[in-house]
């Protein structure tokens, strides 16, 4: 499903009956370097016990499993706007959605694996998580969100690339929440109702404690891709990943983005903080996206 860069209608029909469409090496040079720059010196600061990002889906916030992951990291270095509301991004995103708004970033992380399994990272769906009570993730849009998955790095099965199923291998014996279209007027996917993983529940993503939607035994479509491509893909895709057995770090930045104006204050009734952004109305780059990426 790797197409060219160029943004067309094919791109928008494989994500509405597939789930995702990866883009080849559309970051910019400087927005990678940038993009890795600022993913190595929190992981750095959270290693070293700093709080770094947002407190959002704290039981991910431990590092001694190798999976470091920051989220929100845009709230303290505002420099990072430059890449989340990019021409690159606009024109993705755009293409999918008239209306847009930046909701909830987060930088994934793994180092070398300790031989404990521990950088896997179990099958989910990102609008499925607050389907498990315990979860603690992210809130998510009613309208399943749109991601854009930046390798920072190449990403090969060895080092714990993303793992994608595409729609058509969706499990027919698991458990569903509800379902929902990954985009308005096209065909309903399933959301699955979430569980904690137990041992017999391991797979080549799961681990243990993990949130995950798929216990089954497909493999999925490993995502071995250069540094700077994306993987395009709905809230309601499965996906997870592998453990890294290699001596390098592997980083990547997932970008989420609504298919709505989200309501501030609807909100921060909740009272819990958010660095919602809105990106795209109407088909336009709005002012405030324009006056940050500044």
């Amino acid at each position: 499903m790797t197409l060219s860069s160029e943004i067309t209608a094919e791109h928008s029909a494989l994500f509405d009956a597939q789930g995702f469409f990866v883009l080849e090496s559309v970051i910019p040079t400087d927005h990678l370097e940038l993009l890795r720059h600022l993913s190595d010196q929190a992981v750095s600061a959270r290693t070293h016990g700093s709080t770094v990002g947002t407190a959002e889906g704290a039981q991910l916030m431990g590092t001694a499993s190798g999976r470091v992951f920051i989220f929100g990291l845009e709230s303290e270095q505002p420099a990072m706007y430059k890449v989340l509301l990019s021409d690159w991004a606009l024109k993705i995103v755009g293409t999918l959605t008239p209306n847009a708004t930046l909701f909830h970033t987060e930088f994934v992380v793994k180092a070398q694996d300790q031989g404990d399994e521990g950088t896997r990272f179990g099958w989910h769906q990102d609008g499925g998580y607050n389907t498990e009570p315990s979860a603690g993730g992210a809130i998510v849009p009613d309208m399943p969100h749109i991601s854009l998955w930046c390798a920072l790095d190449d990403m090969s099965v060895d080092n714990g690339a993303l793992r994608v199923i595409p729609f058509d291998r969706n499990p027919i014996d698991h458990p569903i929440a509800y379902t929902a279209p990954p985009r308005p007027g096209v065909a309903c996917q399933p959301i699955y109702r979430h569980q904690r993983v137990t041992p017999e529940k391991q797979n080549i993503n799961n681990h243990v404690g993990d949130v995950s939607a798929y216990f089954g035994q497909d493999p999925g479509d490993a995502m071995e891709i250069n540094a700077g491509s994306v993987v395009v893909f709905s809230a309601l895709t499965l996906h997870g990943s592998g453990i890294n057995t290699t001596e390098k770090p592997r980083r990547a930045l997932n970008i989420a983005y609504s298919q709505s104006i989200i309501s501030h204050n609807a909100h921060q009734n909740t009272g819990k903080p958010h660095t919602y952004v809105d990106f795209i109305v109407d088909g336009k780059l709005t002012e405030n996206a324009v006056a940050l990426r500044a």
